[in-house]
């Protein structure tokens, strides 16, 4: 009966850290870019907000595109899943009032540049993606798929 509790607990404490290590790569996003801004009192309380919905948006979103975009080849996939990182903080700003976002290009650099720090600060800290639930997703999905190859 501990092993389950102890498994929970262990899942609990690595969503704890991720979303701590994505508000904190939020943060310095929002400091870094003047295309990104916040208008309430707390940059870091709607970092923290900020980093959470884009979880949550990239958590359906993210697996669902990047399957459809992996038979194209891996430099579309990878120029499509920055694009799908662009469009989930537009969709973020949309949600939150205190969060905005200039332009798509602003998105787009965001995007970029909170993927840069956060892959930093993960490495740093050694936050391994053994566990990730949105690698499991994806393996899940394309374990279902069926790809044809070119002879």
């Amino acid at each position: 009966m501990k092993q389950p509790i102890r498994h929970f607990l262990r899942i609990l404490l690595r969503l704890l850290i991720v979303w701590t290590v994505d508000a904190i790569a939020m943060y310095i996003t929002i400091g870094l870019l003047p295309g990104v801004t916040v208008t309430g009192t707390s940059t870091l309380g709607a970092a923290a907000a900020a980093a959470l919905l884009l979880a949550v948006i990239n958590l359906f979103l993210r697996p669902i595109i990047l399957l459809r975009a992996l038979p194209l080849g891996f430099f579309v996939t990878f120029g499509v899943g920055f694009l799908v990182n662009a469009i989930s903080i537009l969709i973020v700003a949309r949600v939150l009032p205190d969060f905005q976002v200039n332009s798509l290009l602003s998105a787009f650099i965001a995007g970029v540049v909170f993927s840069l720090i956060n892959t930093i600060i993960t490495g740093v800290i050694s936050v391994d993606d053994e566990d990730s639930f949105y690698q499991g997703v994806v393996e899940r999905l394309a374990a279902r798929q069926t790809y044809k190859t070119k002879t």
